[in-house]
């Protein structure tokens, strides 16, 4: 009964996760079965913090990696490292995704999640007559929440994930499959719009390859539209831990942020105007604003107006051959907006 009831613990991290990694069995290392299994009956709600959970469970004899300095979690660092790489945040390396598990994963203010197909308090279980309770739950967690991505690491999750997310037949790269190999790994997408991998090696043993890790990531983004998950609140981790050749790659990194804002604000402007009024007065707002975000940078106030009436051309769907600020970044954001519903006009 108390391993029954010890099933409504779902995992670890956020209730509106995007990113979600399924494991084969959470791992306990050195805690003891019977304080465990009680203290996950006492005191675990069906989603807890990493950090939180950890702590709890030293009672039980569990070695905290928080508050271990120099503690190595293959999994958490293989999780953050993959999480990094969806949004394109590359370059940091083990320290960057040290930095990640240690500082902002699988809490509450995060977008990723740890789950487990089974709870293993050591003493095995009958796994067999477990699983169709287990797999109600998660089922129903991944339903309701709708995650962007879905990772399944491990010969027990890969078997798994199939029976949790109702995948249909995808394209890419000119073939139509239900599951598309790639370099050890299966990727697919689900009926919701969720991309699904499965990664089949074990993670226990040490980090898949980097250059794998990367490309199965660079797969999902394209998957996805060729749309990437930035973190939340826009956050990178610390400069200071990327190698000194990846600096340009940071510097650019920036300068695509600065220009994903500089074009969502003139959209926002654009929707704002109204007709008989003054684009002259719509692009001194926007002038100031973008010299106060970036004052190394400024624009002049003709710059302001071409690059307005290229924003609202684009809004119209007219032709922008004669706007040359009128990237790709540009075209991307306008398309995504009008999808989601965020493209019209303020009355």
């Amino acid at each position: 009964m108390a391993l029954a009831k010890m099933e409504d613990f779902i995992g670890y991290g956020t209730h509106h996760p995007k990113v979600v990694f399924l494991g084969g069995e959470e791992r306990v290392p050195g805690a003891r079965p019977a304080e465990n299994i009680a203290i996950h009956l006492a005191e675990f709600e069906p989603v807890m913090d990493l950090v939180t959970g950890a702590r709890l469970l030293t009672r039980a004899g569990f070695v905290n990696p928080f508050g271990v300095e120099d503690a190595i979690c293959p999994r958490w660092t293989w999780a953050a490292a993959f999480r990094l790489a969806l949004a394109r945040e590359i370059g940091c390396g083990p320290e960057g995704a040290r930095w990640y598990w240690r500082e902002r994963m699988a809490r509450r203010d995060d977008d990723t999640f740890l789950m487990d197909c089974f709870l293993d308090p050591a003493d095995g279980g009958d796994r067999a007559a477990a699983w169709p309770s287990r797999r109600e739950k998660l089922a129903s967690f991944l339903a309701l929440t709708a995650p962007a991505v879905v990772v399944a690491h491990g010969r027990i999750a890969s078997g798994k994930v199939g029976e949790l997310i109702s995948l249909q037949r995808s394209w890419l790269d000119g073939n139509t499959e239900l599951w598309h190999e790639v370099r050890g790994a299966h990727v697919g997408q689900s009926a919701s719009g969720a991309v699904v991998a499965r990664v089949h090696q074990e993670i226990e043993g040490g980090l898949v390859g980097d250059r794998e890790l990367q490309c199965l990531a660079a797969v999902l983004i394209k998957l996805r539209g060729n749309e990437c998950l930035p973190l939340p609140n826009g956050e990178s981790p610390p400069e200071h831990l990327a190698p000194v050749r990846t600096r340009a790659e940071l510097a650019d990194r920036k300068q695509h942020r600065w220009q994903e804002w500089e074009h969502q604000r003139a959209i926002d402007i654009c929707l704002e105007h109204q007709p008989g009024d003054s684009w002259d007065r719509a692009a001194r707002v926007f002038q100031v604003e973008v010299n106060a975000h970036d004052p190394s940078n400024p624009i002049s106030l003709g710059a302001a107006i071409t690059g307005l009436e290229a924003v609202a051309n684009a809004i119209d769907g007219r032709n922008l051959d004669r706007y040359p600020r009128a990237s790709e970044t540009l075209l991307s954001i306008v398309s995504r907006r009008r999808a989601n519903g965020t493209l019209k006009k303020k009355k």
